[in-house]
C-alpha cells in the first residue's frame, strides 16, 4: 500500500467550483479541500512540498495490526473518521508510533479537523503523543486529547477532549468529535515525505 497521494479530479465540462470536492487517490477520506488545507498545515510544520503516502488503512489492515505496519514510521498524519457523527479530525506528528510507552515530545506536533478545516496547535508539546502498549492503541496529548483504545473500531470508549492542544478560539473541549466517546468508522496512517 505504499502510493503517493495525488489528485484525482477528472475532467468534465463543470465549472471547478460547481463540482464537490473529489477524493483523493488512495484515500476513502481526503478530498481535495482537505488535501490543500493539510498541504498548508504541513508546510508550516517545516515539510516543503510534502507528499503523503499510505502506510496503513483499518478497514483493510485492521485495527489490531496498527502497531505491526507502523511502529518506527515519523513523520505521520493520521486521519480518523468517528462513526457516530461523519466528523473527520486526526493529527500529525514528527515522533515514530512504538508500543514502548512513554509521552513524546513535538513542538511541530498538531491536531485538526477535517470537517471544520480546523488546525488545533500543540500547547503543551512534552505530551504530543504517548507511546503505548496494550490498554491503549494511540493517544494524542494528556490526558486524551485523542485516545483510541485497542481495538478502537468495535470499541465506544474512544475518547476526545482537548487539553494538550487547543486555541483561545476553541472552547468546546469536545470540538473534534462533538462528543467525549465515539466509535471509528475509518482511520487511516499516511508518512510525511
Amino acid at each position: 500500500m505504499d502510493k503517493n497521494i495525488t489528485t484525482n479530479i477528472d475532467d468534465e465540462d463543470v465549472s471547478p467550483a460547481s463540482r464537490p470536492p473529489k477524493l483523493v487517490a488512495d484515500s476513502v477520506l481526503i478530498d481535495t479541500t482537505h488535501l490543500d488545507f493539510l498541504i498548508n498545515n504541513l508546510v508550516e510544520a517545516g515539510h516543503d512540498n510534502p507528499k503523503l503516502e499510505l502506510k496503513y488503512r483499518a478497514s483493510i489492515d485492521l485495527d489490531v495490526n496498527f502497531h505491526k505496519i507502523c511502529d518506527g514510521i515519523p513523520n505521520t498524519l493520521m486521519v480518523i473518521k468517528a462513526k457516530d457523527t461523519g466528523l473527520l479530525f486526526g493529527g500529525y506528528t514528527q515522533n515514530p508510533w512504538s508500543i514502548n510507552g512513554g509521552y513524546k515530545n513535538d513542538n511541530k506536533a498538531f491536531l485538526f479537523s477535517l470537517s471544520k478545516l480546523k488546525k488545533i496547535p500543540i500547547k503543551n508539546p512534552e505530551w504530543a503523543t504517548y507511546n503505548v502498549g496494550a490498554t491503549f492503541f494511540v493517544v494524542w496529548g494528556y490526558p486524551d486529547d485523542i485516545k483510541l483504545y485497542e481495538k478502537f473500531m468495535s470499541n465506544n470508549k474512544n475518547k476526545s477532549v482537548l487539553n494538550a492542544y487547543g486555541s483561545d478560539d476553541i472552547t468546546d473541549k469536545s470540538f473534534l468529535t462533538e462528543q467525549e466517546n465515539f466509535y471509528v468508522e475509518e482511520l487511516e496512517l499516511f508518512q510525511v515525505q
